[in-house]
C-alpha cells in the first residue's frame, strides 16, 4: 500500500457499474454537438453516459497546461459512452479495470431512465419553471430539467477517481427506488427525481505542482482548472441530457471538498467582475456541499512556487533532464519522457527518487500561489467567495486518519516536534505544550470518545486525535461557517459585524458527523490501510474521515454488517442532499419525525448531527466540543483569522 493517503478515495462493490455492450437494451441516445451517446442500461433505472471526454487529451505540449475545451467530436458521430473512461496517471493503488492514462479528462452523467422518469412525474410539473417548456430529447415537453449534483472527488489531490464513486444510487434514491431494501426497512421520501455528475481531473504531478517554471508559464493549479472545464461542459451540455443549468450544485469530500471551495472562490471573482463589467455570464452552480474539507486547514495550504524548486531539481535529475539556471529546458523535457518513465520516477518504491520523499506526501502538491488567478497568498482561506448556499461539515474523529497518536502526548517530546512542525507549522514548543495540555483538561468523550468506541483506547488517544482532528479539519469548519453565515466571505472580513449580517450573507447549514461506520466500510475503501490491518485498529478509528459516504453514495444498503439505524441515517442524508440540490435548502426531504435542520447562526452556533445509535438521534446540538482549547487567531493552528475583536467575540463564544 503507498504511503500518501493522508486522506482517503471511497469505493465499493454495491454496484457494477460497467458492463460490456450486450447488456445494453435500445438505449436512449443524446444528440450533442460533440456526438451521439449511447449509454449504459445495466442498472435498471438508471442510464449512465460513461467516459464522456470534456477536454482534449493534456498529452504532448498540453502536459500539465490548462485543459482545452474539448472539440474532436462532431454531431453526427456516434459515441459509445458504456464505460469509464481511465484515471488519471498517480499511483496504481487506484487503478482497476479502466486502467490509468494521461488521457483522462472524461466525466460520467447518470439520469433517471426515461420510462422509468415519465412514470413517476406522470406528466406532472412539480419539478417545472419558468424556462423548461422544451427540454430536448429527454421524455418529451412533458418531463421538465432535472436539478444536477456534480462530484468532486478526494484523495489529498495527489490521486482519486471518479468510477470509486457509485453516483447511480443518488438517481436511484432521488426516484424512491432505492436497492432492494433489508428487512422492515422503509422509506418514505418523496421522489424528487435529479441527474448526478462524476468527473476525473489531474493530481498529483500532473495536475497540482507548485514551482518557479511553472508560475512563471502559468502552469499552476492545473487540477483546480480541469474541475472548471468540467463545469463549463455541464452547463454547456446538461440540458441535452435532461438536465438544468442554472439548477447546479457541486459537492466533494477531503481535497475535493477544499477543491470545491476553491471552485466557489473562482466563482465569485468572475462574478464581480462581470458585475463590475456589465456584463452577464450565467453561473456555474448556485449551491455547494463540503464534506470534511475547507480553507484554513493544514492539509492543502498556500505554497509559494518556489518551495517545490527542489522536488522539481531532483525530478530532473531523476529523468536525465537539464535544470539550467533559469530552468531552461525544463519543462520541454518533462514534456517529451514518456509516461513509463514518470511513473517509475514519482510512484515506483524501487526509485531511488521516490524513497527520498516525504512519508505522508509523496509529491509536493498544493494550491500555488499564482497571484490572484486561484490562489492570492498563503493566506488564501482570507479571501471572498461567491455568496451562495453551503452545507459545511466534519466527522466526529477526523484526526484518527493523520497519525498515530502515543501516549504521554503533553511530554513526548518527539511528538510534539513532528506535530508542531508538520502539522501546525511553528518550532515553538513553549506555544505548544500549553495548547496541547488543554485537551487534558476535556473528558474523553469531548475529545471524541463516540458510540461503542474502543474500550482499550487511552484517553491520550483521544487527545491527540482531537487534536490533529482539529488542526486538520475542525477549526477551519467552524471558522467557514462563520464567515460565510455572516458575509465575511464577501467583503472586508474587518469590517463585518456578525450580528448586523448585510444582504452579502449567505444560507449555510453545519453538520458533524457522528454515526460510527460497519467494519464493511474498510474493506471496499482506499483509506492507507493495508489488508491485513487488525479489527481493533478499525475499531479505534471511530468516526473517521469519510465515514459519511458510505451514506452519502448508498453503500450502506449493501454492508452485511450495516443495520437498520445506518440504513436510516443514509436515507437521511441522501434525502437532505437531494432536497438541497432541489431546493437550496436540506430540509424538504419529506422523512417524519426529523427534527428542522436550522440556519447556522454564528451567535448560537448550532449544527446538525447525523448520529441514529444508542440514546441519540440526528437532531441540531451546539458546536462547543473542544472550544477552550483554541482562538481563531491563535498562531499555533497557523490560521490568522482577519476579523475585528467584536466580530471574533460574537462569531465564536468560546468557553472557559
Amino acid at each position: 500500500m503507498p504511503r500518501f493517503f493522508s486522506m482517503p478515495v471511497f469505493t465499493s462493490q454495491l454496484l457494477l457499474l460497467i458492463a460490456p455492450p450486450a447488456a445494453l437494451c435500445h438505449p436512449l441516445s443524446v444528440s450533442t454537438s460533440q456526438g451521439i451517446y449511447h449509454p449504459n442500461t445495466s442498472i435498471p433505472g438508471v442510464e449512465q453516459f460513461l467516459g464522456i471526454p470534456y477536454a482534449e487529451p493534456p498529452v504532448g505540449a498540453l502536459r500539465f497546461a490548462a485543459p482545452v475545451p474539448y472539440t474532436s467530436g462532431n454531431a453526427s458521430q456516434h459515441v459509445d459512452a458504456t464505460r469509464y473512461g481511465p484515471a488519471c496517471l498517480q499511483d496504481r493503488a487506484f487503478e482497476e479495470d479502466n486502467g490509468l492514462s494521461e488521457d483522462c479528462l472524461t466525466l460520467n452523467i447518470f439520469r433517471p431512465a426515461t420510462a422509468v422518469l415519465t412514470t413517476t412525474t406522470n406528466g406532472s410539473t412539480l419539478y417545472n419553471d419558468d424556462n423548461n417548456s422544451n427540454p430536448p430529447s429527454y421524455g418529451g415537453p412533458s418531463t421538465p430539467l432535472l436539478p444536477v449534483l456534480v462530484y468532486i472527488y478526494g484523495g489529498a489531490n495527489i490521486g482519486g477517481q471518479s468510477r470509486l464513486y457509485h453516483a447511480p444510487n443518488l438517481v436511484l434514491h432521488s426516484l424512491n427506488h432505492l436497492p432492494p431494501p433489508p428487512p422492515n426497512h422503509t422509506t418514505t421520501t418523496p421522489s424528487k427525481p435529479l441527474l448526478t455528475v462524476t468527473l476525473n481531473y489531474r493530481t498529483g504531478g500532473l495536475g497540482f505542482l507548485y514551482n518557479t517554471p511553472f508560475a512563471r508559464r502559468g502552469l499552476l493549479n492545473t487540477g483546480l482548472k480541469d474541475q472548471r472545464a468540467a463545469l463549463e461542459w455541464v452547463r454547456d451540455n446538461v440540458r441535452a441530457f435532461g438536465g438544468d443549468p442554472r439548477r447546479v450544485t457541486v459537492f466533494g469530500q477531503s481535497a475535493g471538498s477544499f477543491d470545491v471551495w476553491m471552485q466557489a472562490r473562482f466563482e465569485g471573482r468572475r462574478r464581480a467582475g462581470s458585475e463590475e463589467e456589465g456584463e452577464e455570464e450565467e453561473e456555474l452552480f448556485r449551491g455547494a456541499i463540503m464534506e470534511s474539507g475547507g480553507p484554513g486547514s493544514l492539509a492543502l495550504r498556500g505554497e509559494r512556487p518556489e518551495n517545490g524548486d527542489g522536488f522539481l531539481a531532483g525530478t530532473l535529475a531523476a529523468l536525465g533532464c537539464p535544470r539550467g539556471e533559469e530552468w531552461e529546458g525544463a519543462l520541454e523535457c518533462l514534456r517529451g519522457v514518456g509516461v513509463a518513465e514518470l511513473m517509475r520516477v514519482w510512484y515506483d518504491p524501487g526509485s531511488a527518487w521516490y524513497n527520498t520523499l516525504d512519508e505522508f506526501a509523496q509529491l509536493p502538491v498544493g494550491f500555488g500561489v499564482d497571484g490572484g488567478e486561484w490562489v492570492g497568498g498563503e493566506d488564501y482561506w482570507n479571501e471572498s467567495v461567491a455568496q451562495i448556499p453551503m452545507i459545511i461539515g466534519t466527522t466526529l474523529n477526523e484526526g484518527s486518519l493523520y497519525g498515530r497518536v502515543p501516549t504521554g502526548l503533553a511530554t513526548n517530546e518527539t511528538y510534539l516536534n513532528q506535530v508542531v512542525a508538520k502539522n501546525l507549522h511553528t518550532t515553538d514548543l513553549a506555544l505548544a505544550r500549553p495548547v496541547v495540555a488543554t485537551y487534558y483538561n476535556h473528558t474523553a468523550a469531548q475529545n471524541g470518545r463516540g458510540y461503542d468506541a474502543d474500550p482499550t483506547a487511552p484517553d491520550s488517544y483521544y487527545i491527540g486525535e482531537a487534536l490533529l482532528g482539529d488542526a486538520m479539519q475542525d477549526i477551519p469548519r467552524r471558522i467557514n461557517l462563520a464567515r460565510h453565515a455572516s458575509g465575511a466571505d464577501a467583503s472586508n472580513p474587518a469590517t463585518t459585524d456578525a450580528q448586523h449580517a448585510g444582504p452579502a450573507s449567505a444560507k449555510t447549514w453545519g453538520y458533524r458527523w457522528a454515526q460510527k461506520p460497519p467494519l464493511s466500510l474498510f474493506d471496499e475503501s482506499f483509506y492507507g490501510f493495508p489488508p491485513d490491518v487488525p479489527e481493533a485498529n478499525k475499531i479505534r478509528a471511530g468516526v473517521l474521515h469519510a465515514s459519511e459516504l458510505g451514506s452519502v453514495f448508498g453503500d450502506v444498503y449493501g454492508w452485511p454488517d450495516a443495520g437498520e439505524r445506518d440504513w436510516r441515517v443514509a436515507n437521511l442524508v441522501q434525502g437532505m442532499w437531494i432536497s438541497f440540490a432541489y431546493d437550496l435548502d436540506p430540509n424538504n426531504h419529506g422523512i417524519p419525525n426529523v427534527p428542522h435542520w436550522d440556519n447556522y447562526d454564528p451567535l448560537s452556533a448550532a449544527i446538525f448531527r447525523f448520529e441514529d445509535q444508542g440514546d441519540t438521534r440526528p437532531g441540531m446540538v451546539p458546536d462547543d466540543m473542544r472550544l477552550g482549547s483554541y482562538l481563531p487567531t491563535d498562531p499555533l493552528f497557523g490560521i490568522p483569522f482577519l476579523a475585528s475583536s467584536a466580530f471574533v467575540e460574537k462569531v465564536v463564544p468560546f468557553s472557559a
